[in-house]
């Protein structure tokens, strides 16, 4: 029996979330709903985009039972975060996506709607929370505690250790030294070297990493 899903937005992340789904011969993506009125009536990878997130509650009524989040967040997470909670009040359930070429140690936590992409490692005793990207490339490493919403872009690698709080965004190619612990709403430049502990809602730049602003 298939499981029949619903993707909240029709972006870039989207694509690569339907790409990974369609690993799974279990699982049916019936349409995707965004904001965006152009791409109302027009498809995505043959997939129709019926309408925006108004449409949620009646998707019970097509057999839909879960959905995923398609935006993928480039620099606030806030809204990829709404989107998730907006999926869950409607008592859809959250569809992790996991590609096949990912590896996963066998004692890594996973949390609900985690979207983890290809050739991405987390290993061992790492905690990830709901609704958390680890992205094509990133290396999550032993012992991380990585909070809900988070964004761990392409090539990003936590050390061992490292803690995220929730709906900070690692960027592109960020290098986080063992044991650093990041706080929430946190934006880390591409390329990026933390060397040091970085508290809530900063925007930090730079090798090493400096303060360069506020998030929020």
């Amino acid at each position: 029996m298939s499981i029949r899903v619903v993707g909240l937005g029709a972006g870039g992340h989207a694509k690569v979330v339907i790409d990974i789904l369609r690993h799974y011969s279990d699982h049916e993506i019936f349409c995707l709903l965004d904001p965006n009125p152009d791409l109302h009536a027009t498809f995505l990878y043959n997939i129709p985009i019926l309408g925006d997130d108004t449409l949620l509650p009646s998707l019970g009524g097509h057999g839909v039972t879960h959905f995923f989040v398609g935006m993928g967040g480039a620099t606030r997470l806030f809204p990829r975060s709404q989107l998730f909670d907006k999926g869950l009040a409607t008592n859809l359930m959250p569809v992790t996506a996991v590609h096949p070429t990912a590896v996963i140690a066998s004692s890594v936590t996973l949390g609900k709607g985690v979207t983890i992409m290809a050739t991405a490692v987390i290993n061992a005793d790492t905690h990830v929370g709901d609704n958390v990207i680890v992205n094509t490339g990133a290396i999550v490493e032993h012992d991380c505690t990585i909070e809900d919403h988070v964004h761990i872009a392409p090539g990003a690698v936590l050390s061992g250790g490292v803690q995220i709080g929730a709906q900070t965004l690692v960027g592109v190619g960020a290098v986080v030294r063992q044991g650093i612990k990041i706080g929430h709403h946190v934006l880390i430049g591409a390329g990026s070297v933390v060397v040091k502990d970085v508290a809530d809602d900063q925007i930090v730049m730079g090798n090493p990493a400096r303060l360069r602003g506020n998030s929020f």
